[in-house]
């Protein structure tokens, strides 16, 4: 898989959820102003007005939304070595990205080594 395509999967994957949220929340919406105007009929409230285009404007937000918030994750995937990350044992993708040459992991062991404590003042 190519940095390309690793950075397109993310891409739509962001879209897909952020599409599906859009419309689950929307089809929420509806479903409850439609309810609450049958609930409300015996108090003269007795029309429901569903405005279709901005429904449909704010499905287009949501995935434009999407695209926004998946660029950062998108372009760090892009830099993970995917046969590597999935190779590892269950923390390997972590480690891949915050630390991908052997030498870095070494050095990162020695700076968060536990020095030993001091011993209290008799």
């Amino acid at each position: 898989m190519t940095r390309g395509q690793t950075r397109e999967m993310v891409a739509w994957e962001s879209v897909i959820i952020a599409l599906l949220g859009a419309v689950l929340g929307l089809a929420v919406g509806c479903g409850l102003g439609i309810a609450l105007v049958s609930a409300l009929h015996s108090d003269g409230i007795s029309q429901t007005a569903v405005p279709g285009n901005n429904l449909i404007l704010y499905a287009v937000a949501a995935g434009l939304f999407g695209i926004v918030a998946a660029i950062f994750p998108a372009i760090r995937a892009s830099r993970v070595d995917v046969l590597r990350a999935v190779t590892t044992s269950s923390g390997g993708l972590r480690q891949t990205v915050l630390m991908p040459d052997p030498a870095d992991r070494q050095a990162f062991a020695e700076r968060n080594r536990r020095q030993p404590s001091p011993r209290p003042l008799t």
